[in-house]
């Protein structure tokens, strides 16, 4: 079974850290990487090419759906799960 690798892009650390504990649940599920804003996350994002990201809508430098239109132009695109 392929594993989804997944990124978790939040500003609040315990945000990331709930997302963490219910992915953990979920063995297809492994996160592969944090970010705290969505320029991390670009940066990120380029490097592991994840299959699924969930991200922030809110968040400061750039904000979930101006990232969302970023990560969209990839050529491999993940799959995004908007949280707040």
């Amino acid at each position: 079974m392929k594993r989804l690798q997944t990124m978790i892009v939040d500003d609040e650390p315990l945000a990331i850290e709930r997302l963490e504990i219910l992915c953990s649940d979920h063995a297809i599920i492994e996160i592969v990487g944090t970010a705290n804003d969505g320029v991390a996350a670009l940066r990120m994002a380029q490097q592991l090419t994840p299959d699924l990201i969930f991200l922030d809508i809110g968040m400061p430098k750039m904000d979930g759906i101006n990232a969302a239109r970023a990560l969209g132009l990839m050529d491999k695109k993940p799959a995004i799960v908007l949280v707040t």
